[in-house]
């Protein structure tokens, strides 16, 4: 299976849904958290109040106002590239 990603820039949080999915090249990451610069990961997204956060268990990789990212949001994104994930369930 081949995904590619397609997108860059800020994901659109308002144009998806609580607790989607996304895939994420990650980059930018400082601190005990760089170890994941390079990597995709498949990040849950979460809507808190005006905020949204991408997170896998036990990290949080930043919070962004939802619709509207502030210019050092889109300097510093935690990801370089990214494409929403869709899964369909055959029974």
């Amino acid at each position: 299976m081949e995904i590619a990603l397609t997108h860059s820039g800020p994901i659109p949080f308002d144009d998806y849904p609580d607790h989607s999915l996304f895939l994420c090249r990650m980059c930018n990451l400082d601190s005990c958290i760089k170890r994941h610069n390079g990597k995709v990961l498949l990040l849950h997204h979460i809507k808190r109040d005006d905020y949204a956060t991408l997170s896998i268990p036990g990290t949080d990789f930043g919070y962004f106002y939802k619709g509207k990212y502030s210019e050092e949001d889109q300097k510093n994104l935690p990801y370089d590239a990214w494409e929403p994930v869709t899964f369909k369930v055959e029974k």
